[in-house]
Formats: C-alpha cells, sequence, structure tokens
C-alpha cells in the first residue's frame, strides 16, 4: 500500500504539471522499521546504485580511549576543531530518547546508538516495562551544534561504539568525509592476511 500510494502520488504530480517536485533520477528508500526515510540521486542515468568508494583509514585506538569530541576533530583540517562536523556510524542511528508503550512515558537517556542501548537500560523506570526507540527520536548523525562539553568529552564507547565499527566524520554541508576504524593497525592487518596465507603444519610439513 506504501509503494502504491507513492507511485499514485507521483502520477498526481506528472498528471497536474508538477514536475519540479517529482522524483524523476531520484529514489526514495524507507525503513518501515525505524520509520525513516532517505530520497538520494542517481549518479548515473544508467546506474541504479551509489559506486562512492571509501577509503577507511584503521586506527589503532579503541572507542574506549577516543572521545566524541576527538573523533569530530578528524573532520577537520588538523587543527581539532569540531565546530560544524558531525559523527556517524553507518547503520547505526544514534537517540537521545526512549519510550515505554506500556505507559506512556518517555525517558530521556544519554546520547547512545539507539540499537545499542545496554539491556539493562531499556527498562521504564516508571513501570518496569520494556521501552523502544522510535524512528522519529533517531538521528542519523550527531553534530557538535547539539552537544555540550560533557558529551564531547564521553568516550565513543560509552555511545555503544565498538571495536570494528567503522566511523564517519564529515563537515556539515560538505561533501564526502573521512572515515575509519577503530580498534585496527595497519600492522595487524598485514599479520592478519599473512597468517590466512600461511598454509596449516600438516600441510606444509611431507614426511
Amino acid at each position: 500500500m506504501i509503494a502504491a500510494g507513492l507511485i499514485a502520488t507521483e502520477c498526481q504530480k506528472l498528471l497536474s504539471g508538477d514536475h519540479e517536485h517529482l522524483l524523476a533520477g531520484r529514489q526514495v528508500m524507507l525503513d518501515l522499521r525505524d520509520h525513516t526515510h532517505f530520497v538520494t540521486a542517481f549518479r548515473r542515468t544508467h546506474c541504479r546504485f551509489n559506486h562512492e568508494i571509501w577509503v577507511v583509514e584503521p586506527r589503532e585506538a579503541s572507542p574506549a580511549a577516543v572521545t566524541l569530541g576527538q573523533a569530530l576533530g578528524w573532520a577537520g583540517n588538523g587543527s581539532g576543531s569540531v565546530e560544524g562536523c558531525e559523527l556517524r556510524v553507518e547503520g547505526q542511528p544514534f537517540a537521545r530518547t526512549q519510550f515505554c508503550p506500556a505507559c506512556g512515558n518517555h525517558e530521556t537517556i544519554g546520547l547512545c546508538l539507539a540499537h545499542r542501548i545496554p539491556p539493562a537500560r531499556r527498562r521504564c523506570p516508571a513501570c518496569g516495562g520494556a521501552t523502544v526507540v522510535r524512528g522519529f527520536d533517531m538521528r542519523e548523525a550527531v553534530g557538535s551544534a547539539g552537544l555540550d562539553r560533557e558529551e564531547l568529552r564521553r568516550p565513543l564507547s560509552a555511545l555503544g561504539v565498538q571495536t570494528g565499527d567503522v566511523v564517519s566524520v564529515s563537515i556539515h554541508g560538505v561533501a564526502g568525509g573521512k572515515h575509519f576504524v577503530l580498534g585496527e593497525s595497519t600492522s595487524k592487518r598485514a599479520g592478519d592476511r599473512r597468517q590466512a596465507a600461511r598454509p596449516p603444519l600438516s600441510q606444509s610439513v611431507r614426511s
């Protein structure tokens, strides 16, 4: 029904001559679980996929050793300034509020990845029921403009970021960004590749 409604809306625009608001050259993606939607533009008219290639830089520091402010500073020119910077963990929206369907209570929580709120914190303080994070309480990115000093000093692990996560930082309104994987180093990755390429002892030693 949702897809049919979108198609009918586009037909109405086309028939009424409202070409300015048509989705020609764009696509709508709906995340019904989190009640969010995205409108994307096709980079090529003959291709329906985004072929952007990320250069992901490994960082040895674990999420517990990097603060939110430090990570936001990676988006800049090396000055360490976080003004206008924002951070995201792809596929992991942030939240500040939980909702209890049982009693209707709203609870403000510390900034955290919505799907990684610890189970002990997913209980309503009013009635003890299980809480949920609604789609319109989620944010795909956190920006420096909405953060106070205490939040900037929090380690990324306190926000739910885990070792191996790819953290993306960018300057708001500027295309592109920088991408980092935490808790890995170039030497470790090379060692893993050498270990994977080495045959088992039983195969490499002949009697």
